[in-house]
């Protein structure tokens, strides 16, 4: 058993040695689709390699989590572990033991993949900027980019709480939070990916999906009567975020329209295509990035509108608000994708990812088009606005 553990290791360090030098190599060689596709088949044998070392390990770590859990339970021993059940036990309303077991197999999961992982990263980074580059002058675009910088930071947090406040079911919860003496809480996070960048018409557009997320956090006493919390997670917004820098004739205090769709406006988009639960695991862990806007403790109620401006654009396209900042704007593109946009999928052919790619690209191109009814709708509202104020 031992000689064929050191063989099997040798055969898969190799592999993934042979694999890293290829892909650092094809870039630099004018890598191409073929040379994608290569990848795509080549790649598949070291996921289900890496993955045997994982079920190995996660055999293991069950029969020893399981049995000294049972000791636990009937000798009392290594009685304070309880506190990381209570700790998980905030997740979810079932057995945080089993919720327990299920984090530390997704950590073993993360940890033991990483070999993959790695070459996972590098392999669709490399197929987006390729892709980005190849189709951008498609759409009359110039210095097509992927961006390394987290798209989260391009996210107003003011737009975060407005979405969130015009809500009736989260503004319940968010009224009882910050009654005196409520141990309820919430937070609201943004789930942001794929920041990529455009110049076109002379300005600079950046675009990304997000996803924004409400979470209601109930207060529950454990068996020891100490307070945990249980999660309801609530997604508000799931689409495509577009930033067109200095958009606007003239420059703006911060405003936020909610977007009135008529009845002939038809959707922009495609149908989302599924990965398989452990690709969908690890694209989470690589490709998006997760920035906390607010909770319970840093806002007050007042930091939440019940409402919005009414905002109508014409043309066909799936925009739910419109956001000014200066002179920049945002688009608020619902698409309900939920993290597939821009994808290089494993289980399609390289040349599907391409054509799925280039609909999303479609897909930003008709919003920015959309953009210009969009500043000539914000235009009239505020003349308007002033011509009542007058």
């Amino acid at each position: 058993m031992g000689i064929a553990f050191t063989i099997y290791t040798g055969a898969f360090i190799a592999y993934w040695i042979v694999t890293l030098g290829i892909l650092t190599l094809g870039p630099l060689l004018g890598g191409s689709k073929r040379f994608l596709e290569f990848m795509r088949f080549w790649i598949k044998p070291l996921f289900w390699m890496n993955f045997a070392y994982f079920v190995v390990l996660e055999i293991l770590f069950s029969l020893l989590y399981w049995f000294g859990l049972m000791l636990m339970r009937f000798t009392g021993f290594m009685s304070p572990a309880n506190s990381v059940f209570r700790f998980v036990g905030s997740i979810s309303s079932t057995d945080p033991s089993v919720w327990l077991w299920i984090i530390l197999s997704v950590f073993l999961f993360i940890i033991v993949m990483t070999p993959y992982i790695v070459i996972h990263v590098r392999l669709t980074k490399f197929f987006k900027r390729l892709v980005l580059t190849i189709l951008s002058p498609e759409f009359g675009v110039e210095k097509a980019k992927l961006v390394g910088q987290t798209p989260g930071k391009l996210l107003p947090t003011k737009f975060v709480k407005f979405v969130v406040g015009i809500n009736e079911k989260a503004r319940e919860w968010m009224e009882m939070c910050f009654e005196k003496g409520s141990k309820k809480k919430f937070a609201i996070d943004a789930y942001n990916a794929d920041h990529m960048r455009w110049k076109i018409k002379g300005h600079l557009v950046d675009f990304w999906e997000s996803r924004l997320t409400f979470t209601e956090r109930t207060p529950k006493e454990d068996e020891e009567g100490k307070i945990i919390y249980e999660d309801d997670f609530t997604d508000y917004f799931d689409g495509l975020i577009i930033r067109i820098q200095d958009a606007m004739p003239s420059k703006w205090d911060s405003t936020l329209f909610q977007v009135f769709h008529a009845s002939d406006q038809s959707k922009v988009h495609r149908d989302r295509h599924e990965h398989g639960i452990l690709i969908t695991l690890i694209e989470g862990i690589v490709n998006r990035g997760i920035a906390g806007h607010c909770d319970e403790s840093n806002s007050t109620l007042d930091d939440y509108p019940e409402s919005l401006f009414q905002l109508e654009i014409p043309g066909d396209h799936s925009i739910a608000y419109v956001d000014v900042q200066g002179t920049d704007i945002y688009l608020f593109v619902k698409t309900n994708l939920d993290g597939t946009m821009f994808d290089f999928s494993m289980n399609q052919t390289t040349q599907k990812s391409l054509d799925l790619f280039r609909e999303d690209l479609r897909m930003v191109k008709a919003h920015i088009d959309v953009s210009e009814n969009a500043i000539d709708a914000m235009e009239d509202f505020q003349a308007d606005a002033y011509r009542q104020s007058a």
